[in-house]
C-alpha cells in the first residue's frame, strides 16, 4: 500500500479519475493499477469478481512469492 508521499506524487503526475456506476453497470480494469473504492453507499449489494490470467510457465508454488503460507483452494487451485 502506498504511503501519503507516494500517493501525492502519483496524484501530481496523473491526477485522479473517478468512476460512478448505476445498478447493473460494471467496471473492468487491471487490478495492478493503483485504485481504491469507498464503501457501498447504495442499499444494493456490491459484488467483485477478480479474474487472473497467468502464463503456463508461471506455475503455482507451494509457498507463493511474498506470502508466508499457501493460498487456500478457493483462491488458487492446485
Amino acid at each position: 500500500m502506498p504511503d501519503n508521499a507516494q500517493l501525492e506524487a502519483v496524484f501530481q503526475e496523473t491526477g485522479i479519475d473517478t468512476i460512478t456506476c448505476s445498478a447493473g453497470e460494471i467496471v473492468m480494469f487491471d487490478s495492478n493499477c493503483l485504485h481504491a473504492s469507498t464503501e457501498n453507499l447504495s442499499p444494493q449489494g456490491r459484488r467483485n469478481l477478480f479474474i487472473v490470467f497467468n502464463a503456463r510457465t508461471n506455475r503455482l508454488q507451494d509457498v507463493p512469492y511474498a506470502a508466508g503460507r499457501p493460498r487456500p483452494n478457493h483462491l488458487a487451485r492446485r
